[in-house]
């Protein structure tokens, strides 16, 4: 995630406790043994969720997408990945940037949570397979306007390639 002084945006990616809707009693468990709660807290009812734990479990591999299309690219990422940080760090019709956006995960993870979305990538192969997978997830959202371009990458004198936008 990139931005521009502090995020604007921040929600946390919350969990279900335990013990939800009980009630505190006059003790807890720590690492030293049972401590004191503080009195305010005892009678409290539990809240029913809290902040997750900044250690995620993702699966990979086959599970990792709901489609089959995205396994035509070698290196898929988990949808679940990418719409924990989208929904973390965006709001419903922000923009999400994926500068390698390969088979577009991180474009169906945008359109599943109702975010607006923009990609590149070099590669026309996986450019074909991304168009192909958004057609199913395009409908979620509302485009802000389409922008059609299109890049060549020529080789210039010392093999290195240069983008030119025509």
């Amino acid at each position: 995630m990139f931005f521009k002084g502090v995020p604007k945006t921040f929600n946390a990616i919350t969990e279900p406790t335990k013990s939800a809707g009980k009630k505190i009693k006059a003790f807890r468990i720590t690492q030293e043994g049972r401590g004191n709660v503080p009195a305010e807290d005892i009678g409290r009812q539990i809240k029913t969720e809290r902040k997750a734990s900044n250690i995620f479990t993702y699966n990979v591999g086959t599970s990792s997408a709901t489609d089959r299309i995205a396994f035509r690219h070698p290196a898929i990422f988990p949808e679940r990945l990418a719409e924990d940080q989208i929904a973390t760090w965006t709001n419903e019709r922000d923009v999400v940037y994926d500068c390698f956006m390969g088979s577009g995960t991180t474009a169906v993870a945008s359109c599943n949570l109702r975010r607006n979305f923009l990609g590149s990538e070099i590669s026309e192969e996986y450019v074909e397979v991304a168009n192909e997978r958004l057609i199913m997830y395009r409908h979620k959202i509302k485009p802000l306007s389409v922008i059609e371009t299109s890049y060549t990458m020529p080789t210039v004198a010392n093999g290195n390639a240069a983008a030119l936008l025509t």
